[in-house]
């Protein structure tokens, strides 16, 4: 038996479902760099899926889920970033939404009948790793125990998405030999959102907000 989805669940999925989404607009407002080169996909671009959870956790704050990339993988250029549980998509997958169900299930050990899907974001293509990433917003009625694989997350963030949403930005910082200027980026926690995972994350956040939700 499918339950009921709470309200802003189900105003969010609504939308999800109907409206034109906010799209670069919303995206661009956490670029760490005004490029087109977000939205000039190549042929070659490499398919994968992220989820965006959405829960009420312990205390009934609506929240949702990052990974900090592990680092063992010296040609992976996000290693030991932050990002949304998610990953390539295989042959094997249907579509990019089994993608992203599969990839949440292996990284963070959500099983896959916990994930309720409500709907999409809009994609972005990470020109750094040739990748154009398919975002989804899913619920998870009952969160479990998560059991993160260490050989690709080195830990799991659970963060309040207002609390999220209210540590906005900007800052130099250096992610390996790079230094990034003057970028956007989100207090998450000891760690610094920004990039394509913040880019995402924007979208949502302009999407609370056209449709005046607190989360």
């Amino acid at each position: 038996m499918i339950r009921s989805l709470p309200k802003e669940i189900e105003i969010v999925k609504k939308y999800l479902q109907k409206e034109t989404l906010p799209g670069w607009k919303a995206q661009r407002l956490m670029s760490p760099m005004d490029t087109e080169k977000y939205r000039s996909i190549p042929k070659s671009a490499t398919p994968s899926a992220i989820v965006l959870t959405l829960f009420k956790d312990e205390f009934g704050a609506w929240s949702t889920i990052y990974i900090k990339r592990a680092s063992r993988y010296q040609g992976d250029k996000h290693k030991g970033q932050i990002s949304f549980p998610g990953g390539k998509q295989e042959p094997t997958d249907a579509d990019s939404q089994a993608c992203a169900i599969r990839e949440c299930e292996e990284e963070i050990g959500l099983p896959a009948e916990h994930i309720r899907i409500i709907g999409a974001l809009s994609p972005l293509y990470v020109f750094v790793s040739d990748f154009i990433i398919y975002p989804y917003v899913a619920y998870i009625a009952d969160m479990p125990v998560l059991r993160p694989d260490p050989s690709e997350v080195a830990y799991i963030i659970k963060t309040p998405v207002d609390n999220l949403f209210n540590s906005k930005s900007l800052r130099d910082f250096k992610i390996r030999d790079a230094k990034i200027t003057r970028s956007p980026y989100y207090a998450l926690k000891n760690e610094i959102l920004w990039g394509a995972t913040a880019m995402i994350t924007s979208e949502f956040e302009q999407i609370s907000k056209d449709l005046a939700i607190k989360f």
